[in-house]
Formats: structure tokens, C-alpha cells, sequence
């Protein structure tokens, strides 16, 4: 792991070649603890690793590569802050990044956040970031996320329908009162 830490600040600064970073990109290990990546790679929902030193991508599975429109060897070595969407979080990153590993793991209450695929769409997602324990893959964190793009369109085709019915009701001229089958009222018009 520090050797790839090494290896991708190097790339970074241009003193190492992309061939070699894409070499470890093609083996899916770079710095990740080996037996967190066949873990990894059988989970149906998007899910990286996160090395929280430098906050970069070091193991990703197919379907995290698809949210991002690029293969999981394309994640590899790619800054989180790059993939945030928002300043909330980037401020979790760096909450994250902060925690000490020492005590213990961390996992963070599920965001309703976004984030963006290289090819500049936006996706709504459900992320819920784990530390991991010393002894299970210190100093790395696992980034699960739940799409909800199906979520926010059925919510907004609620929405527009709501808005109609509401529409509708102002609209007329005689009273109308929107009961409950228990007789509580629901909605009325002016």
C-alpha cells in the first residue's frame, strides 16, 4: 500500500508513466487491502475503496464503473473531491479524512447526494461511507451507493400530479373538502 501510494503521487507529479498505473489499474489492487477486492467486485450496487490518505479511488466494482461511465480501471487512482458533486460532500470527505482510524470504524448516516460521471451527467445517489477497522484495511474507507434516479423521477411525476389536482380544486367555483376514509380532512379549496 505505500508503494502504490508512492506509485500514484509520482503519476500525479509526472515522474511516473500511466502505463504503470494502468498496469496496477488492470490487477483492480491498487493500495487496496487484497481481500476486500473479490468483496468488492461481487456486490450488485455500486461500491469503491477509498484510500483516506490522498482520498483516492484504489478498488471499484462494475457497477460503480457504470454510475461513472467508465470501466473500474478508470476509477483507479481518481481523487474523491474530483467525483464529489457538492460542497456537502466535500465537507464529508474531509470529516472522513479526519477521523482517526484508531477509533475504530466509522460509517456515516445515508446522504442523498449526486454525483457526476466523466461524461458530465449528474446522478442522484443514496452514499454511505464505512471506515474500516485497523486489522480490516486500516486507513481506507467502503463507499457504497444506492441510485436513486427511478426515486426522484417517480417523486417529481408525483409532484406535477399533486400540482394539477391542487390546479383543479382552486379552480372551481363550488366547495370542495378532501376527506380521508377515517373522515379526516385532507385538502379543501378557497
Amino acid at each position: 500500500p505505500a508503494q502504490d501510494r508512492l506509485l500514484l503521487r509520482a503519476c500525479d507529479s509526472g515522474r511516473a508513466s500511466r502505463g504503470e498505473l494502468k498496469r496496477m489499474a488492470m490487477a483492480n489492487t491498487i493500495g487496496a487491502p487484497a481481500r476486500w477486492v473479490g468483496f468488492i467486485d461481487a456486490l450488485l450496487d455500486p461500491v469503491w475503496m477509498v484510500e483516506l490518505e490522498g482520498l483516492h479511488v484504489v478498488a471499484a466494482n462494475a457497477a460503480a464503473a457504470r454510475l461513472f461511465g467508465i470501466p473500474a480501471s478508470g476509477l483507479l487512482g481518481r481523487d474523491m473531491r474530483e467525483l464529489a458533486c457538492t460542497p456537502a460532500d466535500e465537507a464529508q470527505w474531509s470529516e472522513v479524512q479526519a477521523s482517526p482510524a484508531e477509533h475504530g470504524p466509522h460509517e456515516s448516516q445515508p446522504m442523498d447526494t449526486f454525483v457526476q460521471s466523466l461524461d458530465g451527467q449528474v446522478h442522484p445517489v443514496t452514499l454511505r461511507i464505512s471506515v474500516l477497522p485497523p486489522g480490516a484495511g486500516a486507513g481506507h474507507a467502503l463507499v457504497s451507493a444506492r441510485p436513486r434516479e427511478a426515486e426522484v423521477a417517480l417523486r417529481a411525476e408525483l409532484d406535477r400530479h399533486v400540482g394539477e389536482l391542487q390546479a383543479t380544486l382552486e379552480s372551481t367555483t363550488d366547495g370542495i373538502l378532501v376527506t380521508e376514509l377515517s373522515g379526516a380532512v385532507q385538502r379543501f379549496n378557497r
